[in-house]
C-alpha cells in the first residue's frame, strides 16, 4: 500500500513533469535498503568461468561472457573448460529441499554423486584439477551455506573425520 502511494506520488511530483519535458525517463520507484551489517558475497576470482543450466544466471551472466552451459558430464566439462577458475552451479535440489519432497532429494544426491562428485574426486586425485570447492547453498538465508575445500594431498589427511556432506533440512 505504500509503495502504491510512493508511485502516485511520484507520479504527479513536478520534477517528473521537468523531466518528462527535457525527454528523460520519469522517477517512479524508490529503491529502499538497508545499510545494516549483511554477510559478505563469496570471493569470485577473476576470469572464474560459470557452468550452469539456471536460466537466471545465464541471462545475469550474459553481458560478462562468463557463463556456459551445463556439460552433461565431467569429462566434457574438463575438456570444454579453458580457465583454471570454474563454478558449477547445480541447482537440482533446490525444488525438492523447498517442498520437503524427501524422496526426491534422495534421488537428486545420488545423480548428483553419480554424475558429478564422484567423477570429480577422480578428478582431483588424478590432478586433473588443482582444487575443488563445493559450496552448499542453504535454505534458509539467514543461515550461512555449507563450504568445502578439497584438494588432492587431503586424500592422505587420515586423521580427519568424515563429515556429512548434505541432509535436509
Amino acid at each position: 500500500a505504500k509503495m502504491t502511494e510512493l508511485q502516485m506520488f511520484l507520479y504527479t511530483h513536478p520534477i517528473n513533469a521537468k523531466r518528462e519535458s527535457q525527454g528523460q525517463l520519469s522517477v517512479n520507484s524508490v529503491w529502499a535498503w538497508s545499510e545494516s551489517q549483511t554477510k559478505s558475497a563469496p570471493h569470485i576470482p577473476p576470469n572464474t568461468h560459470f557452468y550452469t543450466n539456471n536460466s537466471l544466471l545465464k541471462a545475469l551472466l550474459h553481458d560478462k561472457g562468463a557463463c556456459h552451459a551445463l556439460p552433461n558430464s565431467v569429462e566434457q566439462l574438463l575438456q570444454a573448460c579453458t580457465s583454471p577458475c570454474l563454478t558449477l552451479v547445480l541447482d537440482d535440489l533446490i525444488a525438492a529441499q523447498n517442498y520437503g519432497d524427501y524422496d526426491s532429494y534422495q534421488q537428486h544426491i545420488q545423480q548428483l554423486e553419480h554424475i558429478w562428485l564422484a567423477p570429480l574426486l577422480c578428478a582431483l586425485w588424478r590432478q586433473d584439477i588443482a582444487q575443488l570447492n563445493l559450496q552448499v547453498l542453504s535454505r534458509h538465508p539467514e543461515t550461512a551455506s555449507a563450504q568445502y575445500m578439497l584438494k588432492p594431498r587431503y586424500r592422505y589427511y587420515v586423521w580427519r573425520r568424515a563429515g556429512q556432506f548434505i541432509e535436509i533440512p
